[in-house]
């Protein structure tokens, strides 16, 4: 399992949920105004105690027995820190994609099909189709995915999220769709200058879009994936 997804998205659930080892994150440019620099030092300490992480390893060991397919739909619909411990049982991917490929699930379930799918799958295209989704939750969790997963479709939700103070669906923590983003782009790109401050108000957090924005504009046609590092460069 990715670890730079995994620290995106189990960051949502660290009230409940604990991982270990280390994240990799840049440090901030030495050159940078005083603006920016506090930019950059408050949005690297978002990153650092809000996501927790995994293996960088991109190749997740199949468990030891993996759980009937009625179970696993049955973890899709059950308590998201249980479904974060199963989240390498290959039944509960095969029931994620089901529930995705057949279409019309509530939320609840189609936001924990498409959570599942952006911590464990590999292929961006599954996820794509819910950058669209109705539910802003749901949307955003699809960006972080498509982003691992080497899709730069969904860097322009995640700038998008980054003026959204609303508080996140489903992972029960009151994390922020802003605070969300910003500890995706900083971690899947290493650039932390762009901000914005963990304690940023709606200013800073406007400020923070329009570089982030300058920055995929500038940007767009030069990213290039490291898949086994999960991370985004510009060449």
């Amino acid at each position: 399992m990715s670890a730079l997804r995994t620290a995106a998205l189990t960051s949502l659930v660290a009230l409940c949920v604990s991982c270990s080892s280390s994240i990799s994150r840049s440090e901030p440019p030495t050159n940078t105004d005083a603006t920016e620099r506090t930019s950059s030092n408050a949005t690297d300490a978002t990153a650092a105690t809000a996501a927790p992480s995994v293996s960088t390893d991109a190749t997740t060991a199949a468990p030891a027995t993996t759980t009937a397919p009625a179970a696993a739909l049955g973890l899709l619909n059950g308590d998201l820190e249980q479904l974060t411990d199963q989240l390498d049982d290959p039944a509960v991917a095969d029931a994620a994609r089901t529930v995705l490929a057949a279409g019309g699930a509530e939320p609840a379930l189609r936001f924990a099909a498409t959570y599942v799918l952006a911590n464990v799958g590999d292929d961006p295209s599954l996820l794509a189709p819910l950058l669209t989704d109705a539910d802003p939750t749901i949307a955003l969790t699809a960006a972080i995915g498509v982003v691992a997963q080497g899709g730069r479709e969904g860097f322009a939700l995640l700038i998008a999220a980054l003026t959204s103070t609303t508080a996140l669906d489903y992972y029960g923590t009151g994390e922020t769709a802003w605070s969300a983003a910003t500890v995706a782009l900083v971690q899947f790109t290493g650039i932390a200058a762009n901000g914005p401050p963990f304690d940023a108000d709606g200013g800073q957090l406007l400020l923070a879009q329009r570089r982030w924005q300058a920055w995929l504009d500038a940007n767009a046609g030069s990213l290039t994936f490291d898949a086994q590092a999960g991370h985004w460069s510009t060449t």
